[in-house]
């Protein structure tokens, strides 16, 4: 059996076999990539004479299927195949396209990851800071049933746009925005999975709900339409304050992956250690590593309308009920201060007339 790294140079030096003739003069070449969360793969590009852009197929889980038993040649094949399928007439004016931001500004998508976990990644991208996420900015190439093509912003290229970094930021809002948020109980997303039930976006105003028919246990899913990178339409407010009408207040906010949060009104039995203990535990076992957004339990706070970390939020509200009970127990103090020195006065009123009678009294 071949190692990986025999394994990576026989699909390369081969797979030109399985190509049509378009691909006779294709540079092929193996490289390491940089995922989300700083995760390295190891993918194949198969560059056809003239292209600026071709896309990356990933080797890794192919090489683990190889140990499995799985034929290297029918492997071969499948790359090959992946190849003719992603071979999109789109890519051919990409490099104009990247060239002409007025173009695509309408491509720009935000996407929320870990700074902790990112750190590797963001040396060389473009990104801003909000709350405990960072937001890098790409812009969609295309995007079909085979997969999706995109590049992500960096330096370099938002020099070559000479727009700031805030002009870029406001554009990719308003871009993300444009997807459309999805908002539907965790029950149709499962029945929509399972046996392709509509989904029913509980933001269309023509939509009943009523979360406190749901109760003990309200979980619903927020993401765009196409379900890739929607994590991000927690940062568009007027979703999230829609959202907040609907769960009557202020709620929590399970970052589940990359592709979506579930939200939970604050009124579930549920306590926060509980909670934080349940996001790092899926985490661990059911997403894959570079989907992964964060271990950290977030609270969207309808008052501020910004989405804050849950550990944060919690210890600022234990402080404002300190405060408030201080404050409460302050007044009674007062209260009672100065009922003290209203009986204190009419006592000091009363006992001078006490003597006045009690010396008339001695005189006669």
């Amino acid at each position: 059996m071949m190692n990986k790294k025999e394994f990576m140079e026989y699909v390369k030096n081969n797979v030109k076999e399985y190509l049509p003739p378009a691909y006779e003069s294709a540079q092929i070449d193996i490289q390491e990539v940089t995922k989300t969360n700083d995760q390295h793969k190891t993918g194949i590009t198969i560059r056809k004479e003239g292209e600026t852009i071709t896309p990356n197929i990933y080797l890794d889980s192919l090489y683990d299927d190889y140990k499995r038993g799985k034929s290297i040649d029918s492997i071969v094949g499948e790359v090959a195949d992946t190849r003719i399928e992603t071979d999109n007439p789109e890519m051919g004016n990409v490099r104009e396209t990247l060239l002409n931001y007025e173009e695509l500004k309408e491509r720009l998508q935000i996407r929320l990851c870990d700074p902790n976990l990112n750190r590797e990644r963001l040396e060389r991208a473009v990104y801003s800071m909000m709350g405990d996420f960072a937001a890098t900015y790409h812009v969609n190439l295309f995007q079909g049933d085979d997969g999706n093509a995109s590049v992500m912003v960096t330096p370099r290229l938002m020099e070559s746009w000479q727009i700031t970094k805030e002009q870029l930021h406001v554009d990719a809002m308003i871009a993300d925005r444009s997807q459309g948020p999805v908002f539907q109980s965790m029950s149709n997303v499962l029945d929509n999975l399972m046996s392709g039930a509509p989904v029913e976006n509980l933001l269309d105003s023509s939509m009943d709900f009523n979360v406190d028919m749901m109760m003990p246990a309200p979980m619903m899913v927020l993401s765009n339409q196409n379900k890739m990178f929607g994590a991000s339409m927690m940062m568009q407010q007027d979703v999230m304050d829609q959202i907040g009408e609907m769960m009557k207040g202020d709620y929590y906010i399970l970052p589940s992956s990359v592709h979506e949060i579930i939200v939970i009104p604050m009124n579930m039995e549920m306590e926060l250690p509980e909670l934080n203990a349940m996001v790092s535990d899926i985490n661990a076992t059911e997403v894959e590593n570079d989907e992964v957004l964060t271990n950290k339990v977030q609270v969207y706070d309808c008052k501020e309308h910004a989405v804050v970390n849950a550990v944060a939020y919690e210890k600022a509200h234990v402080k404002e009920q300190d405060k408030a009970d201080e404050k409460s127990a302050k007044s009674i103090h007062e209260r009672l201060g100065e009922k003290a020195s209203e009986v204190k006065e009419k006592a000091a009123s009363a006992i001078p007339t006490m003597k006045k009678e009690k010396t008339a009294e001695a005189a006669l």
